[in-house]
């Protein structure tokens, strides 16, 4: 299953982790996110998981 997990601040900056992708497709799934509300990423991290093509890894971003 893939999913989108949000987790929105009171400040307006927000986090995003993907659930159920793996490598680039994370990434770009976020990217999509991102584009919607015309956000930008103030910090990128990606999880062990990632690298081992598992299937996780977060970006924190925040809205223009």
């Amino acid at each position: 299953m893939k999913e989108l997990e949000y987790v929105v601040n009171e400040d307006g900056t927000f986090s995003v982790e993907t659930i159920g992708t793996q490598g680039t497709e994370c990434v770009n799934s976020i990217k999509k996110v991102l584009q919607a509300v015309n956000g930008t990423v103030v910090d990128e991290k990606k999880k062990r998981e990632y690298y081992d093509k598992s299937p996780k890894a977060t970006i924190t971003g925040g809205a223009n």
